[in-house]
């Protein structure tokens, strides 16, 4: 993402259809490189910049965020960088340079919940 390692592509939606005919879904797509024609990277996550998360995974929201705006654990070789980094809402505490859109709803009788209390599974 920081780096401009991974797979290279002009066309990223050829590229998802292409690994989705192979099997290959959700978080085991590799990460591709947006290129012109010609193979040059055409951006890279960089301070100052916004980054925006839609990822349903909170648990996924948080460790992106913080490789990208603060820490070097786990053998990561990244480095703090001063972006506004943005989820859709937050089931944890939110690392230093995240922010949530909104704020965390409890759902309450959901649906699971009332199958579940009727003595149904929802499988």
């Amino acid at each position: 993402m920081v780096d401009g390692k991974g797979y290279r592509s002009y066309d990223w939606e050829a590229s998802i259809t292409q690994a989705c005919a192979q099997g290959v879904t959700d978080e085991f797509l590799q990460t591709t490189i947006l290129t012109n024609e010609t193979g040059e990277r055409l951006f890279r996550i960089q301070a100052g910049h916004g980054v925006l998360c839609c990822n349903f995974r909170t648990d996924r929201n948080q460790q992106i965020m913080q490789m990208l705006t603060q820490n070097t654990e786990h053998g990561s070789s990244t480095h703090p960088r001063s972006l506004c980094y943005l989820i859709l809402t937050s089931h944890h505490e939110i690392s230093p340079g995240g922010h949530s859109l909104f704020d965390r709803v409890i759902l309450k009788n959901t649906l699971g919940e009332v199958l579940g209390s009727a003595g149904e599974t929802t499988t």
